[in-house]
């Protein structure tokens, strides 16, 4: 048999007789000839015929005999080689996914990959998935992965596909929990006041504004809280429930301190929640509210004499009232002003307050040194703030007049120099001395005129 010389051929599917893809003939030692078929990487696929001729040393032949579709000629089945993918991205944010294929026949950039994703509870898509394109720069593939506003959050799962130029395919190429999608949190923007101080029991009404990338700014959840001059921690006690005024488009809230809030500069702090329970960090501002005292007022005011001896007294009768501080705690302050004289309290008392009437107090009582003639008087009201109402003044309110001197007795003295306090008689061309007394509160008795 060795000496005998054959021939084989190969036919692929629409092809002629042709011997490229065998290696040389050889006889073996098992006995038997022996050729390697090794279809190149452009082989045409399909079935193959084979044909084989044996000739002998004498020229003799057998002839070609053929063996149709003896061997089958397969693609080669490209692969995914890796990839390389973000391990954490926030909702509506790019990035990119690089991979590599990869074929025995086909160079990458002549294949057709695919890549999908799958959410925590959903199905392979690849709606976030951007056109595949090839990079030369890199010599890979790469994609981006942009899950919207509304995508569901937590890890996904990546898988890979790739066809070649025969329309043989690998596999899906499945890697779980690849990519974590994350929240965007909420920003708290800006606030507004509609008045950066107040009384105690009124109200300031404050703006807020928050933006997310992904939820409705009405669908936030806010926190306002407020700090006090003086305070460690931070309350809301003064503040209503928190609506969204759709006419301004914006978060609003009433701060509404009670009788007995502290006076002074109040801090602010603002929080926002979104739909997904993620949360700004806390926006502080210091000293944007001042709380102020309530000024009292003088309700009624009367003055029981106007008309006044010096020395002698007449008193004020003066209603007051604080939504803060009751009528009794606090005070009241008068002064008068003399005709051509400046405001002075010399001449008022001690104040008090008249628990039977509700009334505060003064007396008037101007000396015996006092100008004469029409005096004003002036009266305000002092809380337990030092808060202080308007002063209530009254021109020309009380008269102040003199206290006229008064006769006390006289006495007769004769010529011999004898006093009769009853009568006494004298004769013509005589002398009789007549001694007169007066008293006076203001004048001694040296100074009037008998």
């Amino acid at each position: 048999n060795s000496s005998l010389t054959l021939q084989a051929q190969y036919r692929s599917p629409s092809g002629d007789w042709a011997d490229n893809y065998l290696s040389d003939l050889s006889f073996t030692n098992s006995g038997i000839w022996d050729t390697n078929f090794r279809p190149g990487i452009s082989a045409e696929l399909g079935d193959y015929d084979i044909r084989i001729m044996v000739n002998d040393t004498d020229g003799a032949s057998t002839g070609w005999k053929v063996y149709n579709n003896t061997i089958t000629v397969s693609n080669n089945n490209p692969i995914v080689a890796n990839y390389n993918s973000p391990s954490e991205i926030l909702r509506t944010e790019s990035s990119t996914i690089y991979f590599n294929t990869t074929d025995v026949e086909d160079s990458e950039n002549t294949h057709t990959p695919s890549v999908e994703s799958r959410s925590p509870m959903g199905s392979w898509s690849s709606t976030f998935i951007s056109t595949i394109e090839y990079d030369s720069d890199c010599q890979c593939w790469e994609t981006d992965f942009t899950p919207v506003a509304s995508a569901e959050l937590g890890y996904y799962d990546l898988r890979f596909k790739v066809e070649d130029t025969d329309d043989g395919a690998s596999g899906w190429y499945t890697y779980n929990n690849i990519i974590e999608v994350g929240n965007n949190n909420p920003d708290f923007v800006n606030y507004t006041l509609s008045s950066s101080q107040t009384l105690r029991t009124e109200k300031i009404v404050i703006g807020a504004n928050s933006t997310d990338i992904e939820d409705a700014e009405d669908l936030h959840t806010l926190d306002v809280q407020y700090r006090s001059p003086s305070g460690s921690n931070w309350s809301s006690d003064y503040l209503s429930e928190l609506y969204y005024d759709s006419t301004l488009g914006h978060w609003s809230t009433n701060f509404t301190p009670t009788t007995t809030a502290e006076i002074g500069y109040y801090d602010l702090r603002f929080m926002v929640t979104d739909t997904d329970d993620g949360t700004s960090n806390w926006s502080t501002y210091d000293d944007v509210l001042f709380v102020a005292s309530n000024p009292p007022e003088l309700t009624s005011y009367n003055l029981l004499n106007n008309d006044i001896y010096r020395t002698g007294t007449s008193v004020i009768l003066v209603g007051v009232y604080d939504i803060e501080d009751s009528n009794s705690s606090m005070s009241i302050v008068p002064e008068h002003r003399s005709p051509s004289g400046n405001w002075s309290s010399n001449y008022f008392s001690t104040a008090w307050f008249n628990h039977t009437s509700g009334l505060w107090s003064a007396n008037f009582t101007p000396t015996i040194l006092a100008e004469l003639g029409e005096y004003d008087i002036r009266v305000k009201v002092v809380d337990l703030d030092g808060g202080s109402s308007d002063w209530s003044t009254h021109l020309d309110d009380v008269t102040v007049r003199n206290n006229g001197p008064q006769f006390a007795d006289y006495t007769f003295i004769d010529t011999a120099g004898t006093s009769n306090l009853s009568h006494a008689e004298l004769h013509r061309s005589d002398t009789m001395s007549i001694l007169v007394n007066s008293n006076d509160i203001e004048d001694t008795e040296a100074d009037h005129v008998v």
